[in-house]
């Protein structure tokens, strides 16, 4: 009998079990136009990975309530892996939010990190 193949949602699972991460779909929290310059800020679902099954992506996830007052922890959310454009691991603070630069701050980083 072959063995089967993982899943994408599978494979995440495995790798990031039990870790902080950030879950980018593609959407947009806020858009901020001021005259000539519109900045569009992504919209992330943080939480734990706690499996991956077929191609479902499941998370733990802390949410606050319509009013912000309250905190609801462990709050399952099922993800089609389908629909993930990108994950990261919550590490010393970064998150989307470091990772997605313009083409000038890309330049500057390979400039000033990349390999010599």
């Amino acid at each position: 009998m072959a063995n089967k193949q993982k899943t994408y949602a599978e494979t995440i699972a495995t790798l990031l079990k039990d870790k902080w991460v950030e879950i980018y779909l593609g959407e947009k929290y806020e858009e901020v136009q001021l005259e000539q310059i519109k900045k569009e800020y992504p919209s992330v679902i943080c939480g734990k990975i706690i499996d991956g099954v077929g191609d479902v992506l499941i998370v733990s996830c802390m949410a606050l309530s319509n009013n912000k007052k309250n905190l609801h922890k462990n709050k399952k959310v099922y993800i089609n892996a389908f629909s993930i454009k990108l994950i990261t691991e919550l590490i010393d603070g970064s998150g989307t939010s470091t990772i997605f630069v313009s083409t000038n701050e890309a330049l500057d980083i390979v400039n000033k990190f990349g390999d010599k």
